[in-house]
């Protein structure tokens, strides 16, 4: 209860906060809204459509260095479906909704759980990597401001190298008394791949923001570089307050401090905001396109199911059923003689009446056609 509440405290200070800026600067962020134009606000998000791509292909190479391996459709269906959820209070429900999502796909809820839970452990050390590599040397003078983000480094890497990652995978599971063997672990192949994933991830990320920052407040290389090492900051400093859906408030603010070094602080507000506003169409588009990617893959099952041999056909027969109008096989002739009877003229007595098979039929045939002699000798 107590956690509940702060989580809507604060939320609700980042609002009041927000709502007072823009009361304050509304005039002048409004005129830099109007600066960007429609062709650089559809390049920047093409580019962000891009950088969800990325990460959505770092966690299909997560999940299957951890045993599952899924389709890019199946993949794009169920990460753009389920990460809807972290709009959500909590991170928790993100996971929640791309484990049970999975679990359509035959994935173990616990193995895609924990991919889930490494795929943000891995994207919130590479940015804070990422950031580290780019901000010290954004521009003259950055290195001595951010200094304290190069330790990052040694220890990004600690933590993710698989001896260390694997053993944090089995005391998480063992804490959430969950199977250990239905995840085996990340390998150095598989982290190499998710990292380089990774990297390109941040990089389409950032170069989103540099689009609207170099729209509203023009720039170099050196900008490029400040928003790669700004977003991958943000981003990181936001994956950690787990208390606000998103990062809500605490990204926006990190992003606007590290932007302000280079520009003003209301064109460092309205790309934060600019940027924010595109991750939301951006996550909303990927969803529509999800969501119709499902309707045609369970029409194309349907269709699939519908053309199997031996399924009931329309208005046929069903597969070894009854003939309709017919007889039974291996049952009773309407209305004639048993099969096997004799015919000394004597009429069979009530009773259940015997099955008999082909060969006894073909016996008894040859019986009645022989003559006298021949049937002597055969009995």
């Amino acid at each position: 209860m107590q956690l509940k509440v702060v989580r809507i405290g604060f939320l609700a200070a980042v609002l009041v906060l927000l709502a007072a800026a823009l009361a304050d600067q509304g005039g002048a962020l409004w005129q830099h809204v109007r600066q960007l134009s429609v062709s650089a606000g559809l390049l920047a998000l093409a580019v962000m459509l891009v950088g969800e791509l990325l990460g959505m292909m770092l966690w299909r190479e997560l999940l299957a260095d951890l045993g599952s391996r899924l389709s890019f459709a199946d993949t794009y269906r169920i990460m753009f479906i389920g990460q809807l959820a972290k709009y959500l209070p909590g991170s928790i429900w993100a996971l929640v909704a791309q484990a049970e999502l999975a679990a359509d796909y035959d994935v173990p809820r616990s193995r895609s759980g924990m991919s889930v839970v490494v795929a943000r452990g891995v994207l919130t050390c590479s940015s804070a990597l990422v950031a580290a590599a780019t901000l010290p040397f954004a521009a003259s003078g950055s290195l001595a401001r951010y200094w304290w983000v190069l330790p990052v480094i040694p220890i990004g890497m600690v933590l993710l190298s698989p001896p260390v990652l694997n053993r944090m995978l089995r005391l998480l599971l063992r804490l959430m008394h969950q199977p250990t063997q239905e995840v085996r672990g990340v390998s150095w192949p598989g982290l190499a791949r998710t990292l380089a994933w990774a990297a390109a991830n941040w990089v389409f990320w950032g170069l989103s923001t540099y689009v609207v920052m170099r729209q509203l407040a023009g720039g170099g290389p050196s900008t490029v570089l400040l928003s790669i090492g700004a977003f991958a900051l943000s981003w990181c400093v936001g994956s950690v307050a787990v208390f606000v859906p998103v990062g809500a408030g605490v990204r926006d603010l990190a992003l606007v401090a590290v932007l302000a070094t280079q520009t003003t602080w209301t064109v460092a507000l309205t790309v934060a905001l600019l940027v924010r506003a595109l991750n939301v169409v951006c996550d909303a588009l990927a969803a529509a396109a999800a969501a119709a990617m499902i309707g045609r893959s369970r029409l194309r099952r349907f269709r699939e199911r519908a053309a199997q041999p031996g399924g009931v056909q329309p208005g046929g027969v069903q597969p070894g059923g009854v003939q309709p109008g017919g007889v039974q096989p291996g049952g009773v002739q309407p209305g004639g003689f048993q099969p096997g009877g004799g015919r000394s003229g004597q009429e069979q007595g009530p009773g259940p009446a015997t099955a008999t098979g082909p060969q006894d039929l073909a016996a008894d045939d040859d019986s009645r056609a022989a003559p006298p002699n021949i049937q002597a000798e055969r009995a």
